[in-house]
């Protein structure tokens, strides 16, 4: 089964699903801390990091491979996914603690 087609088509499936789901989530936390003066210019540096990363990344990765092999390749994304939840699971609650407003009591 790994070794034909149907895990591709599969894995492209599962992969275009997650993007659905987590794009518009992506975006919000990206822009969430500007205000109405500057949501733009949050906008853009999100969208060129974005791009930026469809251009570096597959660089980088044939690289990888070319030299050292996809075992590294692989080991390489799990070591940087988890440094990446680590850092999302840090700053995410500390912008939204910046974004919502308080609570005033009645």
């Amino acid at each position: 089964f790994f070794n034909s087609g149907y895990i591709l088509v599969i894995s492209m499936i599962v992969l275009s699903f997650s993007e659905i789901f987590a794009m518009p989530f992506m975006m919000t936390v990206a822009v969430s801390p500007a205000d109405s003066t500057n949501r733009g210019t949050y906008t853009g540096i999100y969208s060129t990091a974005w791009s930026a990363a469809f251009i570096i990344a597959p660089v980088l990765g044939t690289g990888i491979v070319t030299h050292f092999g996809f075992d590294v390749l692989w080991w390489t994304m799990g070591v940087l996914s988890i440094i990446t939840l680590c850092g999302m699971w840090l700053v995410v609650p500390k912008i939204y603690r910046i974004v919502e407003p308080p609570v005033h009591a009645l």
